[in-house]
C-alpha cells in the first residue's frame, strides 16, 4: 500500500512539474520593483534545476561530448553571472545575451510534455499579472502606465517593457489554449490569452495591441486558411471575415485612431533614430566589423535630440536604444552582429519549418483534418511571428532579465522535439492533465 501510494506521488509530481511553478511566480514578482531582486534569483534558481536535470540523466555516460557536458558549462557561466544579474549590475552588457542563451537552453533541453506543462503555467502568470493590473482600473487615458510607475515603480521598465512581456504572454495562454486536451485547460488558457490581450489593449501601445493578434489570424491564414476553399466552409465565411475584421477596427478605433497625432509622430522620431543607429556604423564613431560593444555613448552622443530633431518619443537628451532589435544590435556589434542574428535567425527558422512540415505531412494523411487541428509547428509560427512584431518596433531585449530569458523560452519552441495536439478528436488517449 505504502509503495503503491508512493508511486502515486511520484507520478502525480512528474505529471504537475511543480517545480516550473518558479517560473511563473518570478514572473508575477517581477513586475513590483521592489521584489525583483527575489524575482530574478527564483528564476536563477529555476534555470539551474533544469539544467540539472540533463546533468543528471547523462552523468555515468563515458562520452564527455553528451547533453549534460553543455548543460554544465552554462550552469557554470550562470553562477558566475549570478550576483550580476540579480542585482540587475549589468543590464546592458553580457548578461542580457546570457539570459536569450540560457532561455534557449531551457526550451531545447524540455520534452513535449514538459512544454505543455510548462505553457499551462506560464498561463498563470498571464492571468495572474493581468488581473493584479486590471484591479488597478481607472476611467482615465494611460491609466496602465500611471499605474506601472506609481503602484509598481515599473518593475518590468517603462510601459512599452511591460507591453512587451505581456504580447509575450497572451500569445503563449493562446498556445497553452490550443495544445491542451483537457477542457479545463482549454478553457483557462483561452481566459489567459483573452485577459492578457484586453490588457495589451490598455498599455495603449500598438504593438502590443497588433503583435499577438496578427500573429494568430496569421497561424490561422497560412495553416488552415485553404479549408476556406471548400463547400462546407464557403457558408461560414461571413463568420470568419467577421471574426478578423471585428478586431482589427476595434484596434483602430480605440488604439490607434485616438493616438493618431502623437504617436505617429513619434514614429517619425523613431524612424528617424533607426536611421541614425544603422547609420553610425559608418560614421566613424565605432568599427564597421566588431561596432562599438556594449558601450552606447558614442552613439547617443551622435543621435542626440539635437541631431536628428527629437519631436516627441521620449525626453529631452539621447535614446537609450534603436527602436528596433537589429539595428540596435548591428549598430552595437557591427558585422559581427549581423552575423549572429543571421545564424540564429536561420537555426529559429529551420526548426520552424521542420514542424511545420510535420503538421502538413499528418494532415495529408488524415482526412479528418480540420481548422481545431493544432500542431506544434502553429505554437512556433505564433511565438516567432510575435517576437518579430515586436522586436521590429521596439528594442524587446533590453533592460530586463526575466523578459530576455521569455524571449530565448519561446524562441527555443522552434527547436523542442515536435508535440502536437488535436482538440476535437476522442481517439487520442486522455492526457493525465
Amino acid at each position: 500500500m505504502l509503495i503503491l501510494f508512493s508511486q502515486n506521488i511520484s507520478s502525480l509530481l512528474r505529471t504537475l512539474r511543480p517545480l516550473d511553478a518558479l517560473l511563473p511566480i518570478s514572473l508575477v514578482l517581477q513586475l513590483d520593483k521592489s521584489q525583483n531582486s527575489l524575482s530574478l534569483g527564483l528564476l536563477l534558481i529555476w534555470i539551474v534545476l533544469r539544467f540539472l536535470e540533463p546533468v543528471l540523466i547523462n552523468r555515468f555516460r563515458q562520452d564527455s561530448r553528451h547533453a549534460g557536458t553543455a548543460y554544465a558549462l552554462f550552469l557554470g557561466l550562470l553562477l558566475f553571472q549570478a550576483r550580476a544579474i540579480v542585482t540587475r549590475s549589468d543590464q546592458i552588457g553580457i548578461s542580457q545575451y546570457l539570459m536569450v542563451a540560457l532561455g534557449l537552453a531551457v526550451g531545447f533541453s524540455l520534452s513535449p510534455d514538459a512544454w505543455r506543462r510548462l505553457l499551462q503555467w506560464l498561463n498563470l502568470a498571464t492571468l495572474a499579472i493581468s488581473i493584479r493590473l486590471l484591479s488597478h482600473f481607472r476611467f482615465e487615458q494611460d491609466w496602465l502606465g500611471e499605474v506601472n510607475r506609481e503602484v509598481f515603480d515599473e518593475g518590468y521598465g517603462n510601459i512599452n517593457r511591460l507591453a512587451v512581456v505581456l504580447c509575450l504572454l497572451t500569445i503563449t495562454s493562446w498556445a497553452s489554449a490550443r495544445l491542451s486536451r483537457r477542457r479545463f485547460f482549454q478553457i483557462l488558457g483561452g481566459l489567459g490569452a483573452g485577459v492578457g490581450y484586453v490588457t495589451c489593449l490598455f498599455t495603449e501601445s500598438r504593438m502590443a495591441a497588433i503583435a499577438p493578434l496578427t500573429a494568430v489570424i496569421a497561424c490561422w491564414l497560412i495553416l488552415h486558411g485553404h479549408s476556406l476553399l471548400t463547400s462546407k466552409a464557403r457558408m461560414s465565411k461571413p463568420l470568419l471575415i467577421a471574426a478578423v475584421l471585428i478586431p482589427l477596427g476595434t484596434i483602430w478605433t480605440f488604439v490607434i485612431l485616438p493616438d493618431i497625432d502623437v504617436g505617429f509622430s513619434g514614429d517619425n522620431t523613431r524612424m528617424r533614430l533607426i536611421r541614425c543607429w544603422a547609420g553610425s556604423l559608418f560614421s566613424g564613431e565605432s568599427s564597421l566589423l566588431y561596432g562599438t560593444g556594449h558601450s552606447r555613448e558614442k552613439i547617443m552622443a551622435l543621435c542626440s535630440d539635437k541631431n536628428i530633431g527629437n519631436i516627441s518619443a521620449h525626453l529631452p537628451g539621447a535614446a537609450g536604444h534603436a527602436h528596433n532589435a537589429y539595428v540596435h544590435l548591428t549598430a552595437l556589434h557591427g558585422l559581427f552582429g549581423i552575423v549572429a542574428i543571421l545564424m540564429l535567425i536561420l537555426v529559429i527558422s529551420r526548426g520552424m519549418l521542420h514542424h511545420l512540415r510535420m503538421a502538413q505531412t499528418i494532415g495529408s494523411k488524415d482526412t479528418t483534418r480540420s481548422s481545431t487541428t493544432f500542431s506544434w509547428g502553429e505554437a512556433c509560427l505564433g511565438f516567432n511571428l510575435t517576437i518579430l512584431i515586436c522586436s521590429l518596433t521596439t528594442t524587446i531585449h533590453i533592460y530586463n532579465h526575466v523578459n530576455q530569458l521569455l524571449i530565448g523560452l519561446l524562441l527555443a519552441a522552434s527547436l523542442a522535439p515536435s508535440l502536437t495536439a488535436r482538440n476535437t478528436r476522442p481517439s487520442l488517449p486522455p492526457e493525465p492533465l
